[in-house]
């Protein structure tokens, strides 16, 4: 395993740990079979692998974004450190829209769209986090859940584009508390 946001003298690329990963075969939903694994990281000590942390298997080349980290201990020594992985399924490019020069009357004369992360790692989980309300019933939108890391400063408004697809999103709301170490941002399909 290599962590990509750990560097050592030895190894400016990242940081070389011994672990492996294992698909959660007790999972109930196929998102968490398929997205949501367990990781074990032997012989490394508690600041080799944080929370929110992109570390790559090199035995399969999948990337994953570190969603929580204990470390297992036995007579006072770490003997390994158990996490739970994200398996990043897409690779993402964050981009704004920045205010240009104003007119006399406070009008933008140029706005454009400024790329502000032009690539990182990101997992999706299709969600009902909103419903609209009809007359005669509740329709459930079916919305995004893109988890990025905190490095990314991603915003509310932002325009997130997937690089292996070209959809493009737009964030409605950013949760930075319900994950330790991620960003879960509430996207809906960009249609400016």
């Amino acid at each position: 395993m290599l962590n990509l946001d750990k560097t050592d003298a030895d190894h400016p690329d990242g940081l070389h740990i011994v672990g492996h990963v294992k698909a959660n075969t007790m999972a109930t939903a196929p998102w968490s079979r398929v997205k949501v694994h367990k990781g074990y990281f032997y012989g490394v000590t508690d600041s080799a692998i944080s929370n929110g942390d992109l570390v790559l298997d090199r035995s399969d080349n999948y990337y994953y974004l570190v969603m929580s980290v204990k470390a297992e201990r036995l007579g006072g020594y770490v003997t390994y450190l158990d996490g739970t992985l994200f398996l990043c399924d897409s690779q993402i490019e964050i981009s704004r829209f920045e205010e240009g020069e104003r007119d006399n009357f406070g009008r933008v004369l140029t706005p454009g769209l400024t790329v502000k992360v032009p690539f990182a790692y990101a997992t999706t989980n299709l969600k009902n986090f909103d419903v609209l309300e009809q007359k005669d019933r509740l329709v459930p939108q079916e919305k995004l859940i893109i988890y990025v890391q905190p490095k990314t400063g991603v915003q509310v408004a932002d325009r997130i584009i997937m690089l292996d697809t070209m959809d493009r999103y737009r964030v409605v709301s950013i949760d930075k508390k319900s994950i330790i170490g991620l960003w879960s941002c509430q996207v809906d399909v960009d249609d400016r």
